[in-house]
Protein backbone atom coordinates (compact mmCIF):
# COMPACT_ATOMS: atom_id res chain seq x y z
CA UNK A 1 0.00 0.00 0.00
CA UNK A 2 1.58 3.22 -1.18
CA UNK A 3 1.90 5.99 1.40
CA UNK A 4 0.83 8.62 -1.14
CA UNK A 5 -2.41 6.71 -1.81
CA UNK A 6 -3.19 6.51 1.90
CA UNK A 7 -2.52 10.22 2.42
CA UNK A 8 -4.62 11.07 -0.61
CA UNK A 9 -7.50 9.18 0.90
CA UNK A 10 -6.89 10.44 4.45
CA UNK A 11 -7.14 14.21 4.29
CA UNK A 12 -10.41 14.37 2.29
CA UNK A 13 -11.91 11.80 4.68
CA UNK A 14 -11.04 13.95 7.69
CA UNK A 15 -12.43 17.13 6.13
CA UNK A 16 -15.53 15.41 4.86
CA UNK A 17 -16.29 13.69 8.17
CA UNK A 18 -15.87 16.92 10.10
CA UNK A 19 -18.25 18.72 7.76
CA UNK A 20 -20.65 15.76 7.67
CA UNK A 21 -20.89 15.38 11.46
CA UNK A 22 -21.17 19.12 12.09
CA UNK A 23 -23.91 19.69 9.51
CA UNK A 24 -25.74 16.46 10.33
CA UNK A 25 -26.08 17.45 14.00
CA UNK A 26 -27.48 20.83 13.00
CA UNK A 27 -29.82 19.26 10.43
CA UNK A 28 -31.20 16.76 12.96
CA UNK A 29 -32.03 19.65 15.30
CA UNK A 30 -33.84 21.71 12.66
CA UNK A 31 -35.28 18.92 10.51
CA UNK A 32 -38.85 18.88 11.84
CA UNK A 33 -39.19 22.66 11.85
CA UNK A 34 -37.39 23.25 8.56
CA UNK A 35 -39.67 24.08 5.60
CA UNK A 36 -39.53 21.56 2.80
CA UNK A 37 -37.26 22.41 -0.10
CA UNK A 38 -39.40 22.65 -3.23
CA UNK A 39 -36.39 21.80 -5.42
CA UNK A 40 -36.17 18.29 -3.96
CA UNK A 41 -37.83 15.80 -6.33
CA UNK A 42 -40.48 13.58 -4.81
CA UNK A 43 -39.50 9.90 -4.71
CA UNK A 44 -42.34 7.43 -4.41
CA UNK A 45 -40.18 4.31 -4.47
CA UNK A 46 -37.90 2.74 -1.90
CA UNK A 47 -34.16 3.26 -2.12
CA UNK A 48 -31.17 2.65 0.14
CA UNK A 49 -30.97 6.40 0.70
CA UNK A 50 -34.11 7.43 2.55
CA UNK A 51 -35.90 10.75 2.26
CA UNK A 52 -34.14 12.12 5.37
CA UNK A 53 -30.67 11.68 3.87
CA UNK A 54 -31.79 13.03 0.50
CA UNK A 55 -33.11 16.16 2.21
CA UNK A 56 -29.91 16.39 4.22
CA UNK A 57 -27.82 16.17 1.04
CA UNK A 58 -29.77 19.05 -0.50
CA UNK A 59 -29.45 21.15 2.64
CA UNK A 60 -25.75 20.45 3.27
CA UNK A 61 -24.82 21.18 -0.34
CA UNK A 62 -26.54 24.57 -0.36
CA UNK A 63 -23.26 26.59 -0.14
CA UNK A 64 -22.04 24.99 -3.36
CA UNK A 65 -25.46 25.43 -4.95
CA UNK A 66 -25.46 29.11 -3.96
CA UNK A 67 -21.98 29.49 -5.50
CA UNK A 68 -23.18 28.00 -8.79
CA UNK A 69 -26.13 30.40 -8.82
CA UNK A 70 -23.92 33.43 -8.12
CA UNK A 71 -21.45 32.41 -10.82
CA UNK A 72 -24.41 32.03 -13.19
CA UNK A 73 -23.63 28.46 -14.11
CA UNK A 74 -26.21 26.92 -16.42
CA UNK A 75 -27.53 23.41 -15.78
CA UNK A 76 -26.20 22.21 -19.13
CA UNK A 77 -22.71 23.53 -18.35
CA UNK A 78 -22.67 21.49 -15.14
CA UNK A 79 -24.05 18.46 -16.98
CA UNK A 80 -21.22 18.62 -19.53
CA UNK A 81 -18.60 18.69 -16.75
CA UNK A 82 -19.58 15.39 -15.13
CA UNK A 83 -18.40 13.02 -17.92
CA UNK A 84 -14.93 14.59 -17.96
CA UNK A 85 -14.62 14.01 -14.22
CA UNK A 86 -15.92 10.46 -14.75
CA UNK A 87 -13.17 9.93 -17.33
CA UNK A 88 -10.50 10.95 -14.80
CA UNK A 89 -12.11 8.75 -12.14
CA UNK A 90 -12.24 5.81 -14.54
CA UNK A 91 -8.54 6.26 -15.31
CA UNK A 92 -7.63 6.10 -11.62
CA UNK A 93 -9.78 2.97 -11.19
CA UNK A 94 -7.89 1.43 -14.11
CA UNK A 95 -4.58 2.28 -12.41
CA UNK A 96 -5.82 0.81 -9.12
CA UNK A 97 -5.71 4.09 -7.18
CA UNK A 98 -9.15 3.66 -5.63
CA UNK A 99 -8.83 6.56 -3.17
CA UNK A 100 -8.23 9.16 -5.90
CA UNK A 101 -10.87 7.55 -8.11
CA UNK A 102 -13.41 7.64 -5.28
CA UNK A 103 -12.96 11.33 -4.51
CA UNK A 104 -13.14 12.33 -8.17
CA UNK A 105 -16.21 10.11 -8.46
CA UNK A 106 -17.74 12.05 -5.56
CA UNK A 107 -17.02 15.35 -7.31
CA UNK A 108 -18.56 14.01 -10.50
CA UNK A 109 -21.62 12.92 -8.52
CA UNK A 110 -21.94 16.39 -6.99
CA UNK A 111 -21.97 17.99 -10.43
CA UNK A 112 -24.48 15.42 -11.65
CA UNK A 113 -26.61 16.09 -8.57
CA UNK A 114 -26.43 19.87 -8.98
CA UNK A 115 -27.54 20.24 -12.59
CA UNK A 116 -31.10 19.06 -11.96
CA UNK A 117 -31.37 21.03 -8.73
CA UNK A 118 -30.15 24.21 -10.42
CA UNK A 119 -32.57 23.69 -13.29
CA UNK A 120 -35.52 23.33 -10.92
CA UNK A 121 -34.52 26.26 -8.71
CA UNK A 122 -33.90 28.68 -11.59
CA UNK A 123 -36.83 27.59 -13.77
CA UNK A 124 -34.48 26.28 -16.47
CA UNK A 125 -36.05 22.84 -16.73
CA UNK A 126 -36.15 21.78 -20.36
CA UNK A 127 -36.70 18.59 -22.34
CA UNK A 128 -33.40 19.04 -24.13
CA UNK A 129 -31.57 19.45 -20.79
CA UNK A 130 -33.14 16.31 -19.37
CA UNK A 131 -32.34 14.43 -22.58
CA UNK A 132 -28.70 15.56 -22.50
CA UNK A 133 -28.34 14.71 -18.82
CA UNK A 134 -29.81 11.24 -19.24
CA UNK A 135 -27.49 10.35 -22.12
CA UNK A 136 -24.34 11.73 -20.49
CA UNK A 137 -25.19 9.84 -17.28
CA UNK A 138 -24.99 6.60 -19.26
CA UNK A 139 -21.61 7.62 -20.65
CA UNK A 140 -20.32 8.50 -17.17
CA UNK A 141 -21.45 5.18 -15.72
CA UNK A 142 -19.94 3.24 -18.59
CA UNK A 143 -16.61 5.07 -18.38
CA UNK A 144 -16.22 4.55 -14.63
CA UNK A 145 -17.07 0.85 -14.66
CA UNK A 146 -15.00 0.27 -17.78
CA UNK A 147 -12.02 1.58 -15.82
CA UNK A 148 -12.84 -0.88 -13.05
CA UNK A 149 -13.22 -3.73 -15.56
CA UNK A 150 -9.82 -2.92 -17.06
CA UNK A 151 -8.26 -3.02 -13.61
CA UNK A 152 -9.64 -6.55 -13.11
CA UNK A 153 -8.80 -7.66 -16.68
CA UNK A 154 -6.61 -10.51 -15.40
CA UNK A 155 -9.23 -11.76 -12.93
CA UNK A 156 -11.98 -13.49 -14.93
CA UNK A 157 -14.52 -13.61 -12.08
CA UNK A 158 -14.15 -9.92 -11.20
CA UNK A 159 -14.08 -8.97 -14.86
CA UNK A 160 -17.49 -10.62 -15.26
CA UNK A 161 -18.74 -8.89 -12.10
CA UNK A 162 -17.52 -5.53 -13.45
CA UNK A 163 -19.26 -6.15 -16.79
CA UNK A 164 -22.48 -7.04 -14.97
CA UNK A 165 -22.10 -3.78 -13.03
CA UNK A 166 -22.09 -2.00 -16.39
CA UNK A 167 -25.02 -3.94 -17.86
CA UNK A 168 -27.30 -3.70 -14.81
CA UNK A 169 -27.53 0.11 -14.63
CA UNK A 170 -27.93 0.41 -18.42
CA UNK A 171 -30.85 -2.03 -18.48
CA UNK A 172 -32.33 -0.42 -15.36
CA UNK A 173 -32.48 2.94 -17.15
CA UNK A 174 -33.53 1.48 -20.49
CA UNK A 175 -36.38 -0.58 -19.02
CA UNK A 176 -37.74 2.54 -17.37
CA UNK A 177 -37.53 4.55 -20.59
CA UNK A 178 -39.23 1.82 -22.64
CA UNK A 179 -41.88 1.36 -19.99
CA UNK A 180 -42.72 5.05 -20.03
CA UNK A 181 -43.02 4.95 -23.84
CA UNK A 182 -45.73 2.33 -23.31
CA UNK A 183 -47.49 4.41 -20.66
CA UNK A 184 -46.06 2.54 -17.68
CA UNK A 185 -44.44 4.46 -14.83
CA UNK A 186 -41.53 2.36 -13.61
CA UNK A 187 -40.17 3.67 -10.32
CA UNK A 188 -39.33 0.46 -8.52
CA UNK A 189 -36.06 -1.10 -7.47
CA UNK A 190 -33.69 -0.47 -4.60
CA UNK A 191 -30.43 0.28 -6.42
CA UNK A 192 -30.87 3.65 -8.10
CA UNK A 193 -28.01 5.73 -9.51
CA UNK A 194 -27.43 7.70 -6.30
CA UNK A 195 -27.16 4.48 -4.30
CA UNK A 196 -24.66 3.04 -6.79
CA UNK A 197 -22.46 6.11 -6.53
CA UNK A 198 -22.58 6.19 -2.73
CA UNK A 199 -21.75 2.48 -2.42
CA UNK A 200 -18.85 2.70 -4.87
CA UNK A 201 -17.58 5.92 -3.31
CA UNK A 202 -17.53 4.52 0.23
CA UNK A 203 -15.80 1.32 -0.88
CA UNK A 204 -13.21 3.30 -2.83
CA UNK A 205 -12.16 5.88 -0.26
CA UNK A 206 -11.99 3.41 2.62
CA UNK A 207 -10.23 0.75 0.57
CA UNK A 208 -6.67 1.82 1.62
CA UNK A 209 -7.56 1.85 5.32
CA UNK A 210 -9.32 -1.51 5.30
CA UNK A 211 -6.45 -3.05 3.34
CA UNK A 212 -3.99 -1.90 6.01
CA UNK A 213 -5.96 -3.88 8.58
CA UNK A 214 -6.27 -6.90 6.29
CA UNK A 215 -2.57 -6.84 5.43
CA UNK A 216 -1.71 -7.11 9.11
CA UNK A 217 -3.52 -10.43 9.11
CA UNK A 218 -1.80 -11.63 5.94
CA UNK A 219 -4.75 -10.88 3.64
CA UNK A 220 -3.72 -9.16 0.43
CA UNK A 221 -6.92 -9.59 -1.60
CA UNK A 222 -8.79 -6.30 -2.14
CA UNK A 223 -12.03 -7.40 -0.53
CA UNK A 224 -13.59 -3.92 0.01
CA UNK A 225 -13.94 -3.27 -3.72
CA UNK A 226 -14.72 -6.90 -4.53
CA UNK A 227 -17.63 -7.03 -2.07
CA UNK A 228 -18.98 -3.64 -3.19
CA UNK A 229 -18.87 -4.62 -6.86
CA UNK A 230 -20.52 -7.99 -6.27
CA UNK A 231 -23.26 -6.31 -4.27
CA UNK A 232 -23.71 -3.72 -6.99
CA UNK A 233 -23.79 -6.28 -9.79
CA UNK A 234 -26.44 -8.34 -7.99
CA UNK A 235 -28.68 -5.45 -6.92
CA UNK A 236 -28.54 -3.46 -10.17
CA UNK A 237 -29.43 -6.51 -12.24
CA UNK A 238 -32.11 -7.46 -9.72
CA UNK A 239 -33.57 -3.97 -10.11
CA UNK A 240 -33.44 -4.29 -13.90
CA UNK A 241 -35.19 -7.67 -13.87
CA UNK A 242 -37.87 -6.44 -11.45
CA UNK A 243 -38.56 -3.46 -13.72
CA UNK A 244 -38.73 -5.61 -16.83
CA UNK A 245 -41.20 -8.03 -15.23
CA UNK A 246 -43.32 -5.20 -13.81
CA UNK A 247 -43.43 -3.31 -17.12
CA UNK A 248 -44.19 -6.48 -19.09
CA UNK A 249 -47.14 -7.30 -16.84
CA UNK A 250 -48.50 -3.75 -17.01
CA UNK A 251 -48.24 -3.67 -20.81
CA UNK A 252 -50.02 -7.05 -21.01
CA UNK A 253 -52.84 -5.73 -18.83
CA UNK A 254 -53.17 -2.67 -21.05
CA UNK A 255 -53.53 -4.98 -24.03
CA UNK A 256 -56.12 -7.07 -22.23
CA UNK A 257 -53.90 -10.13 -22.10
CA UNK A 258 -53.55 -12.51 -19.21
CA UNK A 259 -50.12 -12.61 -17.57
Amino acid sequence: MMESEILLSLWPVILFNCYFLFTLIIFVCIYRKKPKDSTIPVFTYKTFLGLFFREYAYWASYPLFYLFVKLKFTPNAITLTAPFLALISGYYYYKGNFAAAGWILALSGVFDFMDGRLARATNQISKEGAYLDSNLDRYSDGIIFSGIALYYRDNLFMLIVSILSIIGPQITSYSKARGELNGVSVNIGIMQRAERYVLLWIASIFHPFIMILLNRHGITVGYPMIIALILMAVLTNYTAIVRIIYSFRQICRQSGKQV
